[in-house]
């Protein structure tokens, strides 16, 4: 995997650590103010908004909880620009990258190959954490990053930062658990769990989906271990949250979205706004469709020609569904990380049709939340537009509200905002004592 592995190096020369070039390293003495905490997270982003935006959210909690934290952000987001930072955080922008299949990508905008891009983040990537020398380092969803790129900077950490915190926050659920497991034994990411990692977070109840046990994970893996809640907005955004209630004979409103636009719109978009055009008689709704920013430009204007209902509104971008989400009275969604998380914060009801694109993922989630009641489910395959009419009606002629009333019985689904900001206070407070941090 890398010279992470005891006898095992993969970093090619051109990117191994020079030492002598080390901008602003400090050795750790502490005491000083520029040892003040500083926070790296590592977030490929090379599909969709969920880990983009998942970041975010953990950052914007933990900054509201340790003033004095400096939090850089490393992204391969196209989009992060458009989303407001706390104060105390930054972001360094890598090349975008489209994955176009299994372990596939390609440069999104640059008119160069993948390994010249490849190239181009790593380098980015060693050199950002030379520069800032993070006491802790977050990495999003995958262990060495995009094809290993995270590999070199991992490398001067260990070597360079030895008192350096390194933290794992998994989704609940990457992939079907067969192609999991031999995948991470076949390319060494246990032994780089085991070996470089202290804490790993899974974001997402073990009674939903239990990562260690369906992962595999080694006895000596799983003490580092710590399943969270789903990382939705914090307590003091629901907290301002003010109650929506529909007035009497309006029409019913509907939520559409396919997270950030790649996969989703023919087996959604499409049959939804058909049925539109084949129910408009019979169906008292207003809708919104959420397309997300990545849609592609045929697709995008095919959907603002559809003059199929008065009562319609797209939208490509939003960065929150939140105000949508709970002035609505059904969301119809893909089954991406993101996308399920706000529908279990905000939503009423949620009819999920998980995305079908590189992983099985989405359909896992999918069926796993339907069959403890909390969402209905349906198969891509099965998205006609009679379909989607039937179950539509069915779900608003049902006074139940299976998400508020799951809610109303415990907030700690959402609550991995929290639990993280709990985390944090503890690893500060051991820095502090070994005199690490002032």
């Amino acid at each position: 995997m890398s010279d992470l592995l005891p006898g095992n190096s993969t970093v090619e020369p051109s990117m191994q650590a020079d030492h002598s070039e080390v901008i602003g390293h400090s050795e750790w003495a502490g005491g000083h103010e520029e040892d003040r905490p500083r926070l790296l997270i590592y977030s490929h982003d090379t599909f969709g908004l969920g880990h983009l935006r998942r970041c975010l959210k953990i950052a914007k909690s933990l900054q509201r909880a340790y003033p004095d934290l400096s939090i850089l952000l490393v992204t391969g987001s196209p989009v992060v620009h458009r989303y407001e930072l706390p104060i105390g955080m930054d972001y360094v922008k890598l090349p975008a990258v489209r994955k176009t299949g299994p372990e596939k990508y390609e440069a999104r905008s640059l008119k160069i190959g993948y390994n010249r891009i490849e190239s181009l983040r790593r380098n980015i990537i060693l050199s950002t954490v030379k520069a800032f020398d993070p006491h802790f380092l977050l990495v999003d969803h995958a262990p060495v990053g995009m094809k290993g790129e995270l590999e070199p900077a991992m490398q001067w950490i260990k070597q360079n930062a030895p008192n350096a915190v390194c933290i794992l926050g998994l989704r609940d659920i990457i992939d079907d658990p067969k192609e999991i497991v031999n995948k991470w034994t076949q390319s060494g990411t246990y032994e780089v769990l085991r070996h470089f990692y202290d804490h790993i977070m899974v974001y997402g109840p073990s009674e939903i989906f239990d990562t260690v046990f369906e992962y595999r994970f080694p006895d000596d893996i799983k003490q580092k271990v710590t399943h969270c809640s789903y990382i939705g907005e914090d307590v003091v955004e629901r907290v301002r949250h003010a109650a929506y209630h529909r007035e009497h004979g309006r029409p019913a409103r509907v939520v559409v979205t396919i997270g950030g636009g790649d996969g989703a719109f023919d087996t959604l978009i499409r049959p939804y706004i058909a049925m539109l055009a084949r129910y408009s008689t019979e169906l008292n709704i207003q809708t919104t469709i959420v397309t997300g920013p990545f849609v592609g430009e045929d697709q995008w204007q095919w959907l603002n020609a559809q003059h199929v209902n008065a009562k319609l509104t797209i939208k490509r971008f939003v960065p929150s569904l939140r105000r949508y989400l709970t002035h609505s009275e059904l969301v119809i969604s893909t089954a991406g990380y993101n996308s399920t998380t706000e529908a279990l914060s905000w939503a009423r009801r949620c009819l999920l049709v998980p995305r079908k694109l590189h992983r099985s993922e989405q359909q896992i989630r999918a069926q796993r939340l339907s069959a403890l009641g909390y969402v209905e489910y349906l198969e891509p395959e099965r998205a006609s537009p009679e379909t989607l009419f039937r179950k539509i009606t069915d779900m608003l002629s049902d006074p139940k509200e299976p998400l508020t009333e799951l809610r109303q019985r415990t907030s700690l689904i959402t609550d991995g905002c929290a639990e993280m900001v709990t985390l944090f206070g503890s690893l500060i407070h051991n820095l502090a004592q070994r005199n690490i941090l002032p």
